[in-house]
C-alpha cells in the first residue's frame, strides 16, 4: 500500500491558474484538478518530469492579483488527454501563504454554500 504524503486537505475544485516550464517561456493557462495549502494537482499536455521546477500563477475571482509561485513537480500519471501533474509549492513566503489560505477559504465557502 503507497504511504500518503499529504499534510493539507485537497479541495477538488476548479481554479484558474497558469505554468511556464522556464522564466523566459509563457504561460500555459488551465484549470487545478485539485488544490491546497501545499500544492496543487493539473492536467496539462506537456510531459514534464518529477523534480522538475515549473513557475505556477494562480488566480482566483476575488483577488485581482495572481499568487506566483515555483514548484515542483511531485507527481505525475497519465490521463486521456494528456498528463495529471501534481505539483508543491516551492518559495511562497508568508504573505503568498496567507493570501492562498484567506482565498481558499473563500471558495470553500462558496462551494458549501452551494452545495446545501
Amino acid at each position: 500500500m503507497v504511504e500518503e504524503r499529504r499534510r493539507h486537505i485537497r479541495w477538488s475544485t476548479k481554479i484558474r491558474v497558469a505554468y511556464s516550464l522556464g522564466e523566459d517561456d509563457p504561460y500555459e493557462e488551465i484549470f487545478t484538478e485539485d488544490i491546497s495549502f501545499e500544492g496543487l494537482q493539473m492536467l496539462v499536455v506537456d510531459d514534464l518530469r518529477i523534480s522538475q521546477i515549473i513557475r505556477i500563477k494562480v488566480e482566483f475571482v476575488h483577488d485581482s492579483v495572481p499568487i506566483i509561485s515555483k514548484a515542483e513537480v511531485v507527481n505525475i500519471k497519465k490521463a486521456d488527454q494528456g498528463f495529471r501533474v501534481g505539483v508543491k509549492f516551492l518559495d511562497m513566503d508568508s504573505f503568498q501563504q496567507e493570501r492562498l489560505k484567506r482565498a481558499l477559504g473563500v471558495v470553500v465557502r462558496d462551494f458549501e454554500q452551494d452545495n446545501q
